[in-house]
Order: C-alpha cells, then sequence, then structure tokens
C-alpha cells in the first residue's frame, strides 16, 4: 500500500502541480519574504484545520474545492452561507491564498481516501 500512496501522491501534484515551499510562504503573506520554515509552519497550521474539518465533514463537502470556500467563507451551491456559518471554520482562513487552502483539503481528502480505502 506504500506504492500506492506514493502513487495517489504524484497523481496529486501532477493535478495541483508542483507548489515550492517558498511559493506557499509568500501566498499567504506577500509582504513577508519568507523562509521554508515559516512556510512550514504555516502550510503545517492550515493543513491541521483543514485535516479536522475534513474528518468531521466529510460526508457532506466531498471535494477540496468546496472546503476551500468554506474556509473563505464564500456561499456556492454546495457550501450556502445559511448552512455553513454556524461552523467556526466559516471564513477562518479568508487571509490565506484559496489556492493554498484547496491544496491542503486534497492532500487531506487523498490522505482520508487513502486511510478508508485499502486499493489506495
Amino acid at each position: 500500500t506504500q506504492d500506492a500512496r506514493e502513487q495517489a501522491a504524484c497523481s496529486l501534484k501532477r493535478l495541483t502541480g508542483a507548489v515550492d515551499d517558498t511559493l506557499i510562504s509568500g501566498l499567504l503573506d506577500p509582504a513577508r519574504s519568507g523562509t521554508v520554515d515559516d512556510a512550514n509552519a504555516a502550510k503545517d497550521a492550515i493543513r491541521t484545520q483543514v485535516r479536522g474539518f475534513v474528518q468531521q465533514h466529510s460526508g457532506e463537502l466531498r471535494s477540496a474545492r468546496a472546503i476551500a470556500r468554506v474556509f473563505h467563507g464564500l456561499s456556492g451551491p454546495s457550501t450556502m452561507s445559511s448552512q455553513w456559518m454556524w461552523c467556526r471554520d466559516w471564513g477562518s482562513l479568508v487571509t490565506t491564498d484559496f489556492a493554498v487552502v484547496q491544496l491542503c483539503a486534497q492532500e487531506e481528502l487523498v490522505r482520508l481516501h487513502c486511510a478508508v480505502d485499502s486499493d489506495c
């Protein structure tokens, strides 16, 4: 299953494009040049928050884009504000670049899928 997980990670990178950690740092806070350590710490904090949300709401939202929309407080067909504004995560990452949140959400969805599906 390790090979399958590595394959899934490669597929994810192909789908989302490789994102350099220093680029992520710049996306998180464009005013700062950022270091790799800062980027890793910020990305880990975002990933931890996204992981908790995905584990709790995986049956309700199945796409990384929909999850990122919740974290940005953006209403849409699957993320209606009347349904999600009660959630503590609604709009909580509005200052973080949407693409970074979406990438973290995609990684967590793949991780959750691989943990549940033994064929992954």
